[in-house]
């Protein structure tokens, strides 16, 4: 998808002394190796103070500009404020940026309104994060009716693809499932 091919994210601590680590390949492992930008070295994990911002963006060396994997995790030892962004790679416009929530905050429901496109042809897609070990059921609900779809272990899926049409206008987009799972929407996504 064109609007996550450049990912990265913006960490900033809200404690002194506050140290980060990443599972950056989704095998539920911390300390997984990163190039410290600041110190222009690799290395296991961050130290950041109260205010401090970090961008994580899987630059290295060797290869620039990589975006962030799917089912990346991003751990401090004190309460961390994440910014996600992502764009189209080379674009300079069409960027978006969502807040990340801990884990402990995600549920099995969620309502999603969508807000009129007011003519623009400007389609609202939802993108639904599995976190668990094993494929999950998501059911859901719009003015344009209901139905369920599979997301597997550890992936993303787009309601669009998994439903083969985007949220209705005007409309909100009800989804739960048995198990927890993170979402978030994007407008304009084609």
């Amino acid at each position: 998808m064109p609007d996550f091919e450049r990912v990265f994210a913006l960490i900033q601590a809200t404690a002194d002394g506050t140290v980060v680590q990443f599972d950056l390949d989704g095998d539920g492992a911390l300390g997984d190796t990163f190039y410290n930008i600041r110190t222009s070295a690799n290395a296991t994990s961050l130290s950041l103070d109260r205010g401090d911002c970090y961008i994580l963006d899987r630059r290295s060396r060797l290869a620039p500009l990589t975006t962030l994997n799917n089912g990346t995790t991003i751990k401090g030892t004190e309460t961390l404020q994440v910014h996600y962004f992502f764009c189209a790679q080379g674009t300079n416009y069409e960027s978006r940026g969502v807040s990340a929530f801990p884990t402990g905050l995600w549920d099995n429901e969620y309502y999603a309104p969508v807000d009129s496109d007011t003519g623009f042809g400007t389609p609202t897609d939802v993108y639904l994060y599995n976190p668990n070990g094993s494929a999950i059921t998501i059911t859901y609900a719009s003015t344009a009716g209901a139905g369920a779809f599979n997301i597997p272990a550890n992936q993303t899926v787009s309601f669009y693809v998994a439903t083969g049409s985007y949220v209705p206008e005007g409309s909100s987009l009800y989804v739960s499932s048995t198990s927890d799972f993170w979402g978030i929407s994007g407008n304009d996504g084609q």
